[in-house]
C-alpha cells in the first residue's frame, strides 16, 4: 500500500515555529499523520509510542523533510512512561 502523508493546509494557516508538540501514537495512523502536520507547520515534535521502530521511522521521515522530531518509547498505560515522555520533552526542549 502506498504511503500517504496527511497535509491539511495547517502549515499554511498556522506557524508553530519555536513550539514543541508532544504526542502519543506517533508510529502509525492518526498519530503519525498528526506528527507530520505539526512538523510541517514548524513545530518540533516529541513522538511517544510503544512501537520504537515505528516512532523512529516517523522521526526519520520528518527529519528528511527538514523537521525536528524526537522518538521516545512510551506505553500510555504506564503512568511512569507518560511522566518520562514529558520529562524528556522538557529536558530536551525546555
Amino acid at each position: 500500500m502506498a504511503e500517504v502523508i496527511a497535509t491539511s493546509g495547517i502549515d499554511e494557516a498556522f506557524d508553530l515555529s519555536d513550539r514543541v508538540a508532544v504526542l502519543t501514537g506517533a508510529a502509525s495512523g492518526i498519530g503519525r499523520s498528526t506528527a507530520h502536520v505539526l512538523a510541517g507547520a514548524g513545530a518540533t515534535v516529541v513522538l511517544g509510542d510503544i512501537d520504537e521502530k515505528g516512532a523512529q521511522a516517523t522521526a526519520d521521515e520528518i527529519g528528511s523533510r527538514g523537521g525536528t522530531a524526537l522518538p521516545v518509547r512510551t506505553d500510555v498505560t504506564k503512568h511512569a512512561d507518560i511522566d518520562a515522555l514529558v520529562d524528556r520533552a522538557a529536558g530536551e526542549y525546555g
